[in-house]
């Protein structure tokens, strides 16, 4: 198969980030992050305010999954050359995961890859974890004056570039609602966003290709499948 194995989060979306969606009140929501009403999270789009004990959590349980999931890729005999005793699980200590370095490589995945799958991304990678996260909209679409204005930009803009341009039109409104705090973190994570169906894990892109997905909604893991369904099987 395309992913040996693929976790999925269904229906826990915070926050849309089509404004047309239905409201965040109606959705379920994940301790991940707060707030709805855009990619950027609450009200207008305010960036997920997460307390560090929720944050340790879901490291932890990603790092427990890794550790009781058996390795789909071959690296017992590299294990045992290096003297490896661990054989590539993870341990937890005070609450936090540690994972060796040929553990198993995980994709955060959501509508445009800014605020859920980059918060993920950010947690496990500071918890050494080998992650990448990905979108699967057409379009990266953040909230904008209105409803009927996002701030819409093509998958592989940098983070930077769109800071730049949303602190030009207006720093006052970006900064109120959260945007240009969450791009700052966005920034430091990776260069741009990048779009799942445009990942070709056949050939240019297998070196990343991820053993799990976790998706934030479950339109985004519904789209994830098709996509996944579509591709040449191996």
């Amino acid at each position: 198969t395309l992913l040996p194995r693929m976790a999925s989060m269904s229906g826990a979306a915070v926050g849309s980030e089509d404004p047309s969606s239905e409201p965040s009140s109606k959705r379920p929501r994940l301790s991940l992050e707060g707030g709805g009403g855009g990619e950027g999270g609450n009200g207008e789009g305010g960036v997920p305010q997460v307390p560090s004990s929720n944050n340790r959590d879901f490291a932890f349980k990603i790092g427990v999954a890794a550790h009781d999931a058996p390795h789909p890729r071959e690296n017992d005999d590299n294990d045992k050359d290096n003297g490896d005793d661990n054989n590539g699980d993870a341990t937890a200590e005070e609450g936090g995961p540690c994972v060796a370095s040929n553990a198993l490589r995980f994709a955060m995945v959501c509508a445009s890859n800014q605020n859920r799958s980059m918060e993920a991304h950010r947690l496990l990678q500071e918890a050494s974890f080998t992650v990448d996260s990905y979108g699967v909209g057409q379009h990266v679409k953040l909230p904008g004056p209105s409803a009927r204005e996002p701030n819409v930009y093509p998958f592989g803009t940098p983070y930077q570039t769109i800071y730049d341009e949303l602190r030009s039109k207006d720093t006052a409104l970006y900064t109120r609602n959260g945007l240009l705090t969450m791009l700052e973190r966005n920034i430091k994570v990776k260069k741009a966003p990048q779009r799942w169906q445009d990942m070709d894990w056949a050939s240019a892109d297998a070196e990343v290709q991820p053993d799990v997905a976790l998706c934030f909604e479950e339109r985004v893991f519904e789209t994830l499948v098709e996509d996944m369904a579509s591709r040449q099987q191996s």
